[in-house]
């Protein structure tokens, strides 16, 4: 009887307020809502460019970096008979930034006609002056386009055959990754002639020490 009568007392008492779950949603999902829209209408309102230049500034000061530390006195070195000197590696990458121009400012190019020359600095002074030149005028460049010229066509051929092309704005970025593995490649070289250099997404070997 008293187990029952305990039994009986517990059913009558009152029940504590439980939150239920639609509750959470529907406090929450309206400003979910309103910040997504707030989001996706900012989104929207940007221009292609101003999509494209933080990511070009930044790849431009990393590159600045990696270049200032090139020698002067291994511009001949090779680490294989087929592969590129330290020096035309190193001033491929200072004149890539001259290709995103080119993209932008001309309606496409053909190799065989073409009058662009491979940059040929002699040395790292040379090479940096040349690299400052080409970022600044891609810079310009690119802020000075519309979104609708960059989402125009583009291509690069040989002998009539497209070897690389699409619409601009898709190119550009391509280019813009394409200097990235060539500094990665350069950083190799670098690190084979015992130079020391910087890190670029994180810090360099010669850097690690500041972290033990």
């Amino acid at each position: 009887m008293e187990s029952l009568h305990v039994a009986n007392l517990s059913r009558n008492q009152p029940k504590k307020d439980v939150v239920h779950p639609s509750f959470f949603y529907n406090v929450f999902t309206p400003f979910v809502r309103y910040f997504f829209a707030i989001s996706v209408r900012l989104f929207c309102t940007m221009k292609v460019n101003e999509l494209l230049l933080p990511h070009y500034d930044q790849e431009v000061e990393n590159t600045r970096r990696i270049l200032e530390v090139v020698p002067d006195d291994r511009f001949s070195w090779k680490p294989h008979e087929k592969s590129m000197s330290l020096g035309r590696l190193a001033s491929h990458v200072a004149d890539l930034p001259n290709f995103l121009t080119t993209i932008i400012q001309t309606e496409g190019m053909e190799l065989t006609t073409s009058n662009m020359k491979p940059f040929s600095p002699a040395n790292r002074a040379e090479m940096l002056a040349g690299f400052e030149e080409r970022a600044n005028e891609a810079r310009k460049a690119i802020a000075n386009s519309s979104d609708e010229h960059l989402a125009t066509s583009w291509k690069l051929t040989w002998k009539g055959q497209e070897v690389f092309g699409g619409v601009r704005s898709l190119l550009l970025q391509t280019t813009i990754c394409h200097q990235v593995h060539h500094r990665a490649q350069l950083t190799v070289y670098l690190r084979q002639n015992n130079v020391v250099f910087p890190g670029v997404y994180g810090p360099s070997a010669d850097e690690m020490a500041a972290f033990k």
